[in-house]
């Protein structure tokens, strides 16, 4: 129940508690929240298109390796790395409409706060949300298209490993071949499982709704429930994700290792 320089009135506020400083430091406070919360909601699934964007660039070499210099070019790689990140960043600039900053008097607590509530462009456009809601459980399939183009990748490269092993007349170009190989393909899968692992938790609000939960689709969402917290753990498990893959280049590929050693000892 909150009054605003008259009869009290009830308002749903966008998460509890508010901010409990002066009018001018709450506002400051909520556009941060809006800044911050929008980085981590335009980087965050634009960090799980860049591995499937790197899965389709391997599926090409492997697959269409005579055309690969005509299909992946500067130019294109630059545009698609750019389009995902335009997409989500662009969509959360309309969600950030779904959100006002108001600074009223709490009587339940005596003190004045400024409150994040929902916009009447939330409660017109209800139905968006709840689309983008199964657009954001969705991008499980990103996950999957990952893991089977590694599987793909994975095997193509055995066989192709195989048969230059078999046309191939020496036994340690033969040793030497088959280990590259071995070591490209188990970087790769390591990378999958690491991305697979992490990123599969995407779906649990669709499949697990209370253990883990969008706060940013919730129209009251409590920040201190188990559903919450989990979905803090996923941010960081993903960012963690996000960070990982140059440390799996160095332990596990010889001839990265190298290369990085060799920059970094260059006089």
């Amino acid at each position: 129940m909150i009054g605003v320089n008259g009869p009290p009135k009830i308002i749903y506020e966008w998460g509890r508690g508010g901010f409990e400083y002066p009018e001018e430091t709450a506002r400051v406070l909520y556009y941060f929240y809006h800044l911050f919360d929008t980085l981590n909601w335009g980087s965050g699934p634009t960090s799980l298109c860049i591995p499937v964007l790197i899965t389709v660039e391997r599926l090409i070499a492997v697959f269409l390796p005579l055309k690969f210099p005509c299909i992946v070019t500067p130019k294109r790689t630059v545009i698609v790395v750019i389009i995902p990140n335009v997409f989500f960043y662009g969509l959360q600039a309309y969600m950030r409409t779904w959100f006002q900053f108001v600074y009223v008097f709490d009587c339940s607590r005596n003190i004045s706060v400024g409150l994040a509530l929902r916009s009447d462009t939330y409660w017109h456009q209800k139905d968006v949300s709840e689309v983008l809601e199964v657009c954001f459980n969705s991008l499980i399939i990103l996950v999957i298209f990952v893991g089977s183009g590694c599987v793909a990748i994975g095997f193509k490269v055995r066989l192709a490993a195989i048969k230059r092993f078999q046309m191939t007349i020496g036994y340690k170009q033969n040793c030497n071949l088959e280990v590259n190989t071995f070591r490209t393909t188990k970087t790769l899968l390591v990378l999958c499982v690491f991305y697979t692992g992490a990123c599969a938790f995407v779906t649990l609000p669709a499949v697990i709704p209370k253990f883990m939960v969008f706060p940013l689709f919730l129209e009251e969402p409590n920040f201190r429930s188990v559903g919450v917290f989990v979905y803090h753990i996923f941010k960081l498990v993903l960012s963690i994700n996000a960070s990982i893959n140059f440390i799996i280049y160095v332990v596990m590929n010889k001839n990265f290792r190298d290369t990085f050693l060799s920059i970094l000892c260059r006089k």
